[in-house]
């Protein structure tokens, strides 16, 4: 028999349950973040990183992007990852 899941319901829980655990890192002083690298203006990519910033808000963890020239070289990247 099949199981219907509905899908809003279970990130909500596991969204609660993050934002329970950053909370407690916080207590310790451990502040958990999240840094993107884009290049170039992927519109797709641009949706996707605009949806992990806000989920990184919702649940209290830090987050960072970093908008590179479509241009860019595997060098300027390599430097960039490397600080």
């Amino acid at each position: 028999m099949a199981k219907i899941l509905d899908g809003k319901m279970v990130s909500q829980r596991i969204k609660e349950r993050l934002k329970n655990q950053v909370a407690q890192m916080a207590e310790n002083k451990i502040t958990p973040g999240l840094a993107v690298v884009i290049v170039g203006d992927d519109a797709a990519s641009r949706v996707y990183v605009n949806a992990k910033k806000k989920a990184c808000s919702e649940i209290g963890i830090y987050s960072e992007e970093y908008k590179m020239p479509a241009d860019t070289t595997q060098l300027e990247l390599l430097t960039l990852v490397d600080k």
